[in-house]
């Protein structure tokens, strides 16, 4: 069996790789989807599909809540299906759909409100969303592994998966988005003030 050489790039740094790349291309065609659009559209993200048990506003509950649901519309899925060889598929899909409504909000915002309310945004809501899309990126990575080794073991007889490590990079990936939800609802708080 012939050794790898020292300067080989682990898989999970190639898995991320190809995940940016998804990730760019769902946004790219989010981007040209909301600008070739003949329709107006308002700025979409997850989170719609949770503002209904919560008082639609702009106070710390509402911005802190709503910007964690969305995260957690592509973290839980990622996380689950990770743990299976369904994840091979899953997790790709996740992260373009995650590109393309990003993309879309943010077109479709520059296309609505003009530049100027773009440029505002960017320091309440681009910053955290990055780092958002980092922890998602990271977790789909490792979720993505996980789940070719699932592959391995449901198709070829491989040997077992750890859960307790998925659990713990889950969780790690979920106290992140907490906590970055945290600093997002106070931005958005204090901006507010100003």
């Amino acid at each position: 069996m012939e050794a790898k050489p020292k300067y080989a790039k682990p898989r999970s740094l190639s898995v991320l790789m190809a995940l940016r790349i998804l990730f760019l291309l769902g946004f790219l065609f989010g981007c040209l989807f909301a600008r070739t659009s003949q329709i107006a559209m308002a700025p979409v993200s997850g989170s719609v599909w949770f503002r209904g048990p919560f008082k639609t506003g702009t106070d710390f509950p509402f911005v802190f809540s709503a910007f964690l649901f969305d995260s957690l519309f592509y973290a839980l899925p990622i996380f689950l299906f990770g743990m299976t060889f369904l994840g091979v598929f899953v997790i790709p899909a996740a992260i373009i759909l995650k590109g393309f409504t990003l993309g879309t909000s943010l077109t479709a915002l520059i296309r609505l409100e003009g530049i100027g309310s773009y440029f505002r945004r960017c320091f309440d809501y681009l910053p955290m969303t990055m780092l958002c899309i980092t922890v998602l990126l990271l977790l789909a990575a490792e979720a993505l592994c996980t789940a070719r080794r699932s592959c391995r073991v449901f198709f070829e007889n491989g040997e077992p998966l750890s859960v307790k490590n998925c659990t713990m990079r889950f969780l790690f990936a979920f106290a992140a988005l907490v906590f970055i939800s945290i600093l997002y609802g106070a931005l958005h708080f204090l901006i507010l003030q100003i």
